[in-house]
């Protein structure tokens, strides 16, 4: 039968149960909430509607969510087409539910349990057979308006349709990437970044790096964010990045490396912050801490709070030169020093972990490479790395760092196969041999698609179906004089060709920063790039280094631009036919 949702419950008004339900709204379903008592939801829902970031894409998005109690309002769950479980980590009390959901829910309703890593079989074993067959397990990332991954879990009783349904109407009307997962322990993402982190900390503690020291090199230096290991674990909390380890290490006995997650220097350091109530931003210390304007860091070594070190290795800042993420991973895993030997154990630990688990929690790599990318915005999954780096290689260095490789990868290189991807299709563990890899055919990389016209800041694309794509590719996609004359082309060619719209967007890392004020080329330079460098730190401002007497030009200059720029956007908004901006990340300035 067709599944349509046009009611959510969900049940659970905690941190990520008042996430998901702010996230139902936000894509215009309307929700009940429900908890223990109703002052415990609103208590929840207040806080929620004062997040930051925020949980709710406007004020009155929240109007969508009806706050309720369990005790008397267990009636709505009968409304519901979609009702999410989203209490506390323990498998009784969700065997609890599930039991009265069972009870409740309308025939045909979906029900998921939210976790992050407890055996979702188990949860629903003494429910309905209908019940059994429309239950799935989910693992939406916290928070779930901004988090991109959500890990679907289906059981072997779960009818397919429920889970292509599922899939579906997360990607289409949740906005979320959905990897499908076997029903294992932690899943995939946090599987392996459990195993990960707590490798990366006992190295740091084992050998004298700085908090500092370890997240400068385990952030963007090595294709991860800034948040990196210590800034993460105040981010997620340590009281429950420590119930997550503790949990998993006792869910995966047979797992080699599962005794790290147990490692008493680790153990130590999380006794030692959660003894001084240092659980993080949820009490406003951590391993880092505001003291007045300057930040705080502890001091592994004595426990207490100083100013901040910046690191003193000089690879680090060397290698953040190197643009190019391949060459900067390269440059840095051969390094001689504390960021070398430091990027070695955790890159090297990382892949070989990976490979390890395979078939275990999946039978693709596509899944573990996208689990890791969407759910801790890795540039790289590990077998995309393994790649970059070239896998026969790496192996060998991998060995002799200590870190051991799954016999399936030295299979593969054996029968003359060097690498995880290529030509559009992946390596399969299971079938020893490529196969088509997986592509939504909704996707589009903007990179391959024809260009119409172009010039060194922005190029305008042929999308297909009559659709124009104005993509801007200068540095940080800031705003120039060539992308000023592209955008003021496009419109032409929209309106004298048989198209249809134009999108402007791209796939950088920021959408728009804002005009290019340093660049003589952007247009605030007065005569040209010849006489533009003494004052290029000024222009734009109005200001030059020689004083008010000479500052006429630059300001005739910068008012030249932007009355120049406001045209150009005077022209876009008053396009005969539709203009669509898709705007993301950093939007500032003339980019807004």
């Amino acid at each position: 039968m067709p599944h349509t949702i046009t009611r959510a419950v969900v049940i659970g008004s905690g941190t990520m149960g008042g996430g998901i339900a702010a996230h139902f709204a936000n894509a215009g379903i309307p929700v009940y909430l429900l908890d223990i008592t109703k002052d415990v939801v609103k208590a929840s829902f207040d806080r929620m509607k004062k997040n930051k970031p925020a949980a709710f894409h406007t004020a009155r998005t929240a109007d969508l969510v009806t706050i309720g109690s369990l005790d008397k309002n267990e009636a709505w769950i009968a409304e519901g087409d979609w009702i999410i479980e989203a209490i506390v980590e323990n498998i009784d009390a969700k065997r609890e539910l599930v039991a009265k959901i069972d009870r409740l829910r309308k025939k045909g309703s979906i029900v998921s349990s939210n976790t992050s890593g407890l055996p979702i079989a188990s949860i629903s074993s003494e429910a309905s057979e209908d019940f059994k067959k429309h239950f799935i397990g989910t693992h939406f990332f916290n928070p779930p308006r901004y988090m991109k991954l959500l890990e679907v879990i289906p059981t072997p009783d779960t009818d397919p349709g429920v889970i292509n349904f599922v899939r579906e109407f997360a990607e289409s009307r949740l906005g979320k990437s959905v990897v499908l997962c076997k029903d294992t322990p932690n899943f995939i993402a946090n599987r392996l970044a459990s195993v990960g982190g707590a490798t990366l900390v006992d190295f740091a503690l084992a050998n004298d790096y700085t908090i500092e020291e370890t997240d400068s090199i385990a952030g963007p230096l090595i294709g991860r964010p800034k948040t990196a290991a210590f800034r993460l674990q105040d981010l997620v909390g340590l009281d429950i990045a420590s119930a997550v380890a503790s949990n998993l290490h006792g869910l995966i006995p047979d797992d080699e490396t599962r005794d790290i997650l147990a490692s008493p220097r680790v153990e130590a350091l999380r006794k030692s912050q959660t003894d001084k109530n240092r659980l993080g931003d949820k009490t406003a210390q951590g391993f880092y801490k505001k003291g007045g304007k300057e930040i705080l860091s502890v001091d592994l070594k004595t426990g207490e709070y100083r100013a901040r070190l910046e690191p003193s290795i000089p690879s680090i800042a060397e290698g953040l030169k190197i643009k190019s993420l391949p060459e900067r991973l390269k440059f840095v895993l051969a390094q001689d020093d504390k960021a070398g030997a430091m990027a070695r154990h955790v890159v090297y630990n990382a892949l070989g972990y990976a490979s390890r688990r395979v078939p275990e929690i999946s039978d693709d790599l596509p899944s573990i490479d996208r689990a890791v990318r969407w759910g801790f915005s890795h540039d790289f999954g590990p077998f995309e790395t393994w790649d970059i780096l070239g896998v026969a290689e790496t192996v060998e260095a991998m060995e002799k760092n200590g870190a051991s490789v799954a016999p399936w990868v030295k299979e593969m290189l054996t029968a003359g196969n060097t690498s995880f991807y290529r030509d559009g299709r992946v390596y399969s563990p299971v079938s020893k041999s490529y196969e088509p890899l997986p592509h939504d055919a909704r996707e589009i990389d903007v990179k391959t698609l024809p260009v119409v016209q172009e010039n060194k800041s922005a190029s305008l694309r042929d999308m297909g179906d009559g659709v124009l794509l104005l993509e801007f590719h200068s540095k940080m996609n800031t705003l120039d004089a060539d992308i000023r004359a592209l955008l003021n082309e496009s419109i032409d060619e929209l309106e004298r060709g048989d198209w249809k719209a134009l999108v402007i967007g791209n796939q950088g890392a920021d959408f728009c920063v804002g005009a290019n004020l340093k660049n003589a080329g952007s247009g605030f330079s007065p005569t040209g790039p010849a006489e533009a460098g003494p004052s290029e730190k000024n222009v734009g401002s109005g200001f030059s280094p020689t004083g008010p007497a000479e500052a006429g030009p630059y300001i005739r200059a910068a008012e030249d631009a932007v009355k120049a720029t406001q045209d150009a956007l005077m022209k876009v908004r008053f396009a005969a036919k539709p203009v669509v901006t898709a705007p993301f990340a950093r939007t500032l300035g003339g980019g807004a």
